[in-house]
């Protein structure tokens, strides 16, 4: 069933709760990345509080509130960064004052 709008409306998992919407329009899955299809896809068979639950953490991350999780390579990063730090290993004076010029710092 579409609406004035666009949108189509499937039945989900759930009884009679309708859990995915599709726009008709082809723009909206241009601009849309196969990862994000695929992540509403899968949040789309979740239960209705679920799906809520990541549809607020969706909505404040894209409002920048709040961050994103690290993968697991930056998660990884991070941790050896702070064991240089309690070996005492620091990054030298130039070439830290190098990385604020090439970023424009």
């Amino acid at each position: 069933m579409s609406n004035a709008a666009g949108w189509t409306s499937t039945k989900g998992p759930v009884s009679g709760v309708s859990s995915v919407f599709r726009p008709n329009s082809s723009c909206y899955n241009f601009a849309m990345t196969e990862i994000m299809k695929q992540a509403l896809a899968a949040a789309s068979q979740l239960p209705p509080e679920r799906q809520d639950e990541l549809a607020r953490y969706l909505l404040a991350l894209s409002q920048q509130r709040i961050d994103p999780p690290l993968t697991a390579d930056e998660a990884a990063a991070i941790t050896e960064a702070e064991a240089e730090l309690a070996r005492g290993e620091r990054a030298p004076q130039d070439q830290i004052e190098e990385l604020w010029r090439r970023n424009g710092l």
